[in-house]
């Protein structure tokens, strides 16, 4: 199975595969004739498992361990609960503390900021942040559709006023001149609109910038 039929299949980036292979949690195999990559079932299930680790917010140095057999399942999964568990026991802190803020402070102006700033920051030195990987996801989206667009833009600036004074001008210059010139413009538009989709597959497959964050 060649890296886009494995990327329809299990719904992950060509780049999260590549990273996994990277971090040799997989191995496939090369084609002798092509030398492109060939991933056999084990190599799909493989993936698989790892998938569903890493939907568990498993860190990729604790699916090394496993494959390596440095660690059970149960010793990952049940590091795994305890952090879910401290989480959680913030997250009840955090709830208290918007409900004792909304039932005790009913002046914005008069709010007494210092003894909560003192308990989040209490909370941040100890690893705690709110979890934001969604609005992250939206922001890195957003971020990739603006400056796909602004160049495009760019480019399309650039064809509108050749066109505009090639059909206005008295001075035009050779029709075919012309096209190639407009087909020269539009191939960065086009490959910027292809690698924007893949920008955002990437961005949802949840693996983009890996090496970053381990």
């Amino acid at each position: 199975m060649l890296i886009n039929e494995v990327e329809t299949l299990l719904n992950l980036s060509k780049k999260s595969i590549r990273y996994y292979e990277s971090e040799g949690l997989i191995k496939p195999e090369r084609n002798k004739y092509n030398d492109y990559r060939t991933y056999t079932k084990n190599d799909i299930e493989t993936l698989k498992k790892i998938k569903l680790l890493r939907e568990l917010d498993v860190s990729i140095e604790e699916i090394k361990k496993l494959f390596k057999g440095t660690i059970t399942l149960k010793e990952c999964l049940n590091s795994r609960i305890s952090k879910i568990e401290t989480y959680e026991k913030n997250l009840k802190g955090i709830k208290f503390m918007c409900k004792e803020l909304s039932e005790n402070n009913n002046n914005f102006k008069d709010l007494d900021i210092d003894k909560y700033l003192t308990h989040i920051n209490k909370l941040r030195k100890e690893g705690f942040i709110m979890n934001t990987k969604k609005d992250e996801k939206s922001k890195k989206i957003f971020g990739a559709l603006l400056s796909g667009i602004t160049f495009s833009l760019i480019f399309i600036t650039f064809i509108a006023l050749i066109s505009y004074f090639q059909f206005t001008g008295k001075d035009n210059i050779p029709w075919i001149i012309y096209l190639v010139i407009i087909l020269f413009l539009l191939t960065p538009v086009i490959s910027i609109g292809f690698n924007i989709v893949e920008r955002i597959k990437e961005i949802k497959g949840g693996e983009e910038d890996e090496a970053s964050k381990y």
